[in-house]
C-alpha cells in the first residue's frame, strides 16, 4: 500500500516538475523576444536622438542665417 502511495506521489511530483520545466521554457522564450524588442527600441532611440540633434543643428543654422540676412537688410553697407 505504501508503495502505491509513493508511486502516486512520485507521479504527482513528476507532473509538477514537467509543468515547471514547461513554464521555464515559456519564460525563456519570452525573455529572448523581449530582449530582441529591447535591442530594436534602443536602436530606434539612438536613431531618433541623432535625427533630433541634426534637426536642432539645422534649425540653429537657419536662425543664424535669417538673423544675418535681417542684419544685412538693416545695415546694407556691412
Amino acid at each position: 500500500m505504501e508503495s502505491t502511495e509513493q508511486r502516486l506521489l512520485n507521479q504527482e511530483l513528476q507532473k509538477e516538475i514537467k509543468t515547471f520545466k514547461d513554464k521555464i521554457k515559456e519564460l525563456e522564450c519570452k525573455l529572448v523576444t523581449t530582449n530582441e524588442q529591447l535591442d530594436l527600441y534602443q536602436e530606434k532611440a539612438l536613431e531618433y536622438s541623432q535625427q533630433n540633434k541634426q534637426l536642432r543643428r539645422e534649425v540653429a543654422n537657419e536662425r543664424f542665417y535669417r538673423a544675418r540676412e535681417d542684419e544685412s537688410k538693416r545695415y546694407p553697407s556691412l
